[in-house]
């Protein structure tokens, strides 16, 4: 964060450029895999195009596990951020921000800990709120699910 600086712009841009390479090596193996499979082979065998072919049979087949991969890995920046945040090096107040509240409510943990229970809860809420929702997008675009059964 020395480099970037504690506004929300720099923390996205810090924890983007350190994750980019998980996403980068998934595609690579998920387009790997679906080369040499039996229905590419087919659209190769009938005269498609290689364009054709990554854009009407590779890239449908590979979107389920990345928009996956993709909200479970926007469910761990959330806590990365919110952790930030509650150490201090996260945005710096004014600005709200769970981690920070959580941190502020520590001091009345005793008397008062609703405020550090509501921000917990709030954070756990929303990263389980994202993985659910990244979990229903993948059956939705997974083209095995999409058949019709008899």
């Amino acid at each position: 964060m020395g480099v970037v600086g504690p506004t929300p712009a720099g923390i996205i841009f810090s924890l983007s450029i350190s994750g980019w390479p998980k996403y980068a090596r998934m595609i690579r193996g998920s387009t790997l895999s679906l080369k040499n499979s039996g229905f590419v082979e087919a659209a190769r065998a009938l005269g498609a195009s290689e364009k054709y072919i990554l854009f009407h049979h590779i890239l449908p087949n590979s979107y389920g596990p990345i928009i996956e991969v993709a909200t479970l890995g926007l469910g761990s920046k959330i806590i990365a951020i919110s952790g930030l945040g509650f150490l201090g090096l996260g945005i710096q107040p004014p600005s709200p921000e769970l981690g920070t509240i959580l941190k502020d409510g520590l001091v009345y943990l005793q008397t008062a800990p609703m405020m550090s229970l509501s921000a917990g809860g709030m954070i756990m809420l929303f990263v389980l709120a994202v993985n659910l929702i990244g979990s229903e997008l993948r059956s939705i675009t997974d083209p095995r699910s999409n058949t019709i059964e008899l």
